[in-house]
C-alpha cells in the first residue's frame, strides 16, 4: 500500500573474527536511528552459529543470506 511498515538498520562487517560488542553497538545505533529491526551482515559468524540467526534482539547473517532474510521478513515469517 506504499506505507512505511518499519525501518531496518543494517551494518556490515568484513573481518576474520566476529566480535560480540558489534551486537550492542548495532542495537544502540538502531535506537538512535529510530529503527525497528537490526541486521548485522558479517563475513564471519559467531562460532556457535552456522547460518542466519536472531541473537540478542538483532538478526546476524552472512552476505550471501541477507537478501533471503529480508525477503522472508517482507513475507512476515520473521520476528520483525
Amino acid at each position: 500500500g506504499g506505507k512505511i511498515a518499519g525501518r531496518i538498520v543494517f551494518e556490515s562487517k568484513r573481518t576474520k573474527e566476529f566480535k560480540k560488542d558489534w551486537i550492542h553497538k548495532l542495537k544502540e545505533d538502531t535506537l538512535s536511528d529510530q529503527g525497528d529491526v537490526s541486521v548485522l551482515v558479517t563475513q564471519t559468524l559467531p562460532k556457535e552459529q552456522t547460518m542466519f540467526d536472531y541473537q540478542d534482539g538483532i538478526w546476524v547473517c552472512q552476505f550471501n543470506e541477507v537478501v533471503s532474510l529480508v525477503q522472508m521478513g517482507g513475507n512476515s515469517t520473521l520476528r520483525w
